[in-house]
């Protein structure tokens, strides 16, 4: 193993880069965070901890100048959402190698919006045309190549929260909460948790037996509450939406048999799906969420379903709800699927062969067939 320094420029350091970071620091003999902001208030009521304090973290927002020179002089950066684009315009000038990560560029039908993003996105990335991109975001190939932007040079990433691994993972499905349903996220329109209350209104109007919980606070909060109301469900709806740490979250994730990931387009990826998976749910997915076509084989390690078609979760909740042994098998696979597959350890060593490539000049265009760091196409 060769001994390269390798530095990653983001926004601020999150649980599930956290992880990722922690398994990078293995490969490389020097490794920085660079943030260039602090947590935002948002991640802060939902329960999570400032984790810019760690000490490989670099806080670009209280030495601008100090950041500058750990992001020109390490050997390779990854950079997303970080702010000052000029240290990595100097270090492109510097003809040193940049590996950018990104989500979808257009979430929304707002024209004006997604106009404005080609504009941004086309500035900065416009006279690059050698580094590759890592698509966080089954989508993010397609909305990049779409404006003529790293054709050819796209590979599948995404976000790798802490994983877990159970010394009896049969055990743990066997001992979850029978016919138990959970959804995780903010209560905002483009997550759709009004959607979880749908189908669990036409459970109970058929008769089903079965309990839900959702995890969250936002906007929706009062409208949720009133649909609880409104459907007669208080019997079989728990809504917590005081905060909850994401240690605690999972520990539901673990004790519920199915999960609904139900957000549109606008959820860049949704590192819930990973963790959802992670705990042995059988999840059923939308396919318009960015990380549903990388983490979830449809009818292998669960469901996906066309966005906002309620109808189609509806189905696919009760052929779960009617077949135990069909839930428990898309449990094993998805924990598989993560545990195996999508995590941060082979995030990590992935993201090591890569540099090693483009430090000596090798091709990586065809390193790996399928998973992290395989080709990413146009969906």
């Amino acid at each position: 193993m060769k001994d390269y320094s390798l530095v990653i420029a983001s926004n601020f350091l999150d649980h599930y880069m956290l992880s990722l970071s922690n398994e990078l620091k293995k490969y490389f003999k020097d490794f920085c965070f660079v943030a260039s902001e602090k947590l935002e208030d948002n991640y802060k009521k939902l329960g999570f901890s400032d984790l810019n304090e760690n000490d490989f973290v670099c806080k670009a927002y209280e030495d601008r100048e100090k950041a500058r020179q750990i992001v020109l002089n390490a050997d390779i950066v990854i950079t997303g959402s970080y702010a000052y684009q000029s240290h990595i315009r100097e270090r492109l000038r510097n003809n040193k190698p940049v590996i950018y990560y990104s989500e979808r560029l257009f979430k929304s039908d707002n024209k004006l919006g997604n106009f404005l993003r080609y504009i941004k996105y086309n500035y900065r990335h416009g006279n690059d045309n050698k580094s590759p991109l890592l698509c966080v975001s089954g989508y993010a190939a397609g909305d990049y190549n779409s404006i003529g932007l790293f054709k050819n040079n796209t590979y599948k990433f995404g976000y790798f929260p802490e994983v877990k691994k159970y010394d009896d993972v049969e055990k743990l499905i066997n001992s979850k909460n029978n016919n138990s349903i959970i959804w995780v996220g903010r209560l905002i329109e483009w997550k759709h948790p009004d959607h979880a209350l749908i189908v669990a209104k036409r459970l109970k109007e058929e008769g089903y037996d079965f309990s839900l919980e959702m995890i969250g606070n936002g906007e929706m909060q009062e409208k949720i509450h009133s649909l609880v109301s409104e459907y007669g469900l208080q019997n079989n709806v728990t809504i917590f939406d005081k905060g909850m740490s994401p240690e605690d979250v999972r520990k539901h994730m673990e004790e519920s048999e199915i999960y609904l990931f139900t957000s549109d387009k606008g959820e860049g990826w949704g590192v819930v799906l990973n963790e959802a998976m992670n705990s042995a749910c059988a999840c059923i997915a939308s396919y318009s969420a960015g990380s549903t076509p990388f983490l979830l084989e449809d009818g292998v390690n669960g469901y996906s379903y066309k966005n906002e078609n309620v109808d189609d979760l509806y189905k696919k909740v009760k052929s779960l709800l009617d077949d135990k042994s069909l839930r428990n098998k898309y449990s094993l696979n998805a924990y598989k699927a993560i545990t195996e597959k999508w995590n941060c350890e082979k995030a990590a060593e992935r993201i090591y062969n890569l540099v090693d490539c483009i430090m000596n000049n090798k091709n990586y265009s065809d390193l790996y067939e399928d998973g992290i760091m395989s080709k990413a196409l146009k969906i």
